[in-house]
Order: C-alpha cells, then structure tokens, then sequence
C-alpha cells in the first residue's frame, strides 16, 4: 500500500509568494510562474529506493498538494489524515503506478499555485474546475468527477424555483470560478436581465449569506452545496434541483469544459500521462464508480464513463487550442 505523509505548511514556500485564504478558498491564484519554475518537475523531488527481490527499483516521490476542503470532496479528518472523493482517487492513481509514490501537504488555497509555479508541489488537488488562465499555466487531468447541479435559497424565498428564475437576482462568484464565467457571457447576452453577483474569496461562506438573505442564491455542485450547509448548521436555507435541460440554458454558449480536475505542474508531463492512463483503467473497471458512489452518491445512470472523460479532453484540447489563436 502506496505510504501516506501528512504535512502540515507553517512556513513560507521558497520562492512562491504565499498569501492566501482559507481553507477551500477560491481566492486568485498567486506566486511567480518564470520559466525555471514552469520547468521544475518531479526529477527534483526526492526518491525512495524499494528492494524487489535480488533488484532494486528508484520510485519518485511526488509532493500533492490540498487546501483540505470542500467536503465531500477533500476532507481532513480529526487525526490530520485525508480523506474524500477528490483524495481517495488520486491515492488510487498512484497505488496503479510503479514508477511513482504520493506524499500530501495541507496548505493555503493560493499556496497550492505557488508550490507548483516554484517546483515544490508536482500536484495540486483541490475540487479545481477548468479556466483558461489555469489552462495556461498547467496539465489538467482528466476529468475527475461531473457532478449535478443544484440551487440553494432561503425556504422562504418563493422568487426562485428555477434556473429561469435567476436573472434579476444576486448571487457571489470567486475570480476563478467555473460560475463566474457561466454569469458573465449569460449577462452579456441578456444585459437587460442580468444575473448580478459580487465578487468573495471564500464561497465556503455563501451558504451563510443566502441564510442570513445577503444573497438570493448560490449555484453550485449539489454535493459540496449540501455538505456546506451541514458544516454551517444551517436550517432555513432548500435547494432546488437542476436539470440537464436547465444547466444547458444557462451555460448557453460557455465553452469552458465542466467537471472537475487536479493540476500537474508543468515539465511533469510523464507523470501526468500515467496518471491519466491510471484513471481510465479505474474508470474501466469500476473502481470510479464505486468511489462516486461512496462519496458522492453517484448511481448506475449517472457514474462517469469513458466517453464523457474523453468528450472533456477534446473539449480542453479544443479551448486551449482556440485561446492560442
């Protein structure tokens, strides 16, 4: 069984800038991204060396990287240790994975960019959806989950029943979020009727502003919304169900690719090609299917196919493709 190294960042990162939020925080991401940094890759990191009978083979032990949240995706549990469905698949990953080994360190969400521009991290897990600027700077995995989307309000708000129903009405949004895009090109196709949001740094605490009526909605992945609401303890907030049909309206014209994904930092291109085959084999035979299901609640219909991971890889190669031109 692949070993499992909890670290926990008190100090600043070499050359990395590390300000940054809290946990589970979309804040911007920080740190200088120069080329050398660009190039540092896992032949940098430490390696062990395991005894195979009369031979011995060198593994490279790779630095991942976790703000520590949102649940159920990433979870750190009383005793430091990790867990949850983005954690648990990557630590898969690796168990498939010979030439390679996985410690993990919990720090600050925009520390996390800062490893990787600087060579100290190789893998940053985090919930991460895809955006261009991220696109520019480093390897998307495959897609790792797509999950259904839900909005929450407060139970007595009878304004909103729909996703029809959210032009008009307030919301909040990180710089980085797969939603800001989603409300920006709704907005500038119906300027009359905007969807008006306000910028945050923690979208941890939305759910806390639709309660207290901050706010007149949050959209989000019904499983982290859900989850969110339970750590607040919230009681006076509903969440209304979005269909396909819905979700295909409002994202009318967003080419940003959906799911979710970790990064690889650039220059570690062998270690982000195994990966991937990794992660198709454990969609093949289940073993995804099984962690969606412990986690995030996934059925037979809806589990994650091989198709779907590589309509999103086309769709990546397509975005970062038309962003060169």
């Amino acid at each position: 069984m692949k070993k499992l190294a909890i670290f926990l960042l008190t100090a600043a990162l070499g050359a990395g800038a590390l300000t940054g939020c809290g946990l589970g925080n979309q804040a911007a991401e920080t740190g200088d991204n120069t080329q050398e940094a660009q190039t540092a890759n896992v032949d940098t990191a430490s390696a062990d060396t395991q005894e195979t009978g009369a031979a011995s083979k060198e593994v490279t032990v790779v630095k991942a990287a976790t703000g520590g949240g949102p649940a159920p995706y990433i979870t750190v549990n009383d005793d430091g240790s990790l867990t949850g469905y983005d954690i648990d698949v990557v630590n898969e990953l690796f168990s498939r994975i010979d030439e390679y080994d996985v410690e993990w360190e919990i720090t600050e969400f925009a520390s996390i960019f800062a490893g990787l521009d600087s060579g100290l991290y190789q893998v940053g897990v985090n919930h991460f959806g895809f955006n261009t600027d991220r696109a520019e700077k480093y390897i998307f995995s495959d897609v790792i989950a797509i999950d259904p989307v839900k909005i929450l309000v407060s139970k007595d708000n009878t304004d909103i029943n729909s996703v029809y129903d959210l032009p008009g009405h307030t919301t909040e949004a990180t710089a980085t979020s797969y939603y800001l895009s989603v409300f920006d090109n709704f907005n500038a196709t119906n300027p009359d009727t905007p969807i008006n949001y306000t910028f945050v740094e923690d979208p941890g605490q939305t759910p806390l502003h639709v309660s207290e009526g901050l706010v007149d909605f949050e959209i989000f992945t019904g499983t982290t919304l859900q989850a969110q609401v339970e750590s607040l303890g919230l009681d006076d907030v509903k969440f209304i169900d979005v269909s396909t049909e819905e979700n295909e309206w409002l994202t009318s014209g967003v080419e940003t690719p959906p799911g979710t994904f970790y990064l690889v930092a650039k220059g570690n291109e062998d270690l982000a090609d195994k990966l991937n085959e990794a992660f198709e084999s454990a969609v093949e035979d289940g073993t995804i299917y099984e962690l969606q299901k412990k986690y995030l609640g996934v059925t037979e219909e809806n589990k994650l196919t091989l198709e779907q991971v590589e309509n999103v890889k086309a769709l990546i190669q397509q975005h970062i493709a038309n962003t060169g031109e």
